[in-house]
């Protein structure tokens, strides 16, 4: 069904973000070494690694309920192609991470892990409250400020 199609763009691209932007390094203008910040001792935003996944699903959740239009336009162009789908629905593919990015990137990520670090560490924390403000960025193509 249109519901697992779905998922499994969600499911890519949540894997993608955790092989590829999980770990956050200063940004260049730091005088920090960015090995630095591979030591949890020396991170103020270091937190467990079960605990950043959580993070970052239930922003990938936010991402598909906000892209699920681009991503449902990407399974249609998908639907019954094989090795054709590289270059008949590359565009439609590039939107729907575009829009998956807007939500779940390094700045996002970052901004969560921090409200959840001043809530306690809540073991079941409020994700409207520890997500509010990360899922309202229609049209942009930035992180948030």
């Amino acid at each position: 069904g249109e519901c697992r199609e779905s998922d499994s763009v969600a499911n890519r691209a949540y894997l993608s973000f955790l092989r590829h932007g999980s770990r956050l390094y200063p940004d260049s203008g730091s005088t920090a070494m960015p090995g630095l910040l591979a030591d949890p001792f020396l991170d103020p935003l270091h937190i467990s690694q079960h605990a950043e996944n959580k993070i970052v699903l239930k922003m990938t959740l936010v991402a598909q309920r906000h892209c699920k239009d681009l991503i449902h336009d990407y399974n249609e162009c998908a639907r019954g192609r094989s090795i054709s789908i590289l270059w008949a629905c590359r565009s439609k593919y590039n939107a729907s991470q575009d829009c998956f990015h807007q939500y779940v990137n390094d700045h996002n990520v970052a901004v969560a892990k921090k409200r959840w670090i001043d809530a306690g560490k809540p073991r079941h924390p409020d994700w409207e409250v520890m997500l509010a403000g990360l899922d309202n960025v229609p049209g942009q193509t930035r992180p948030l400020e």
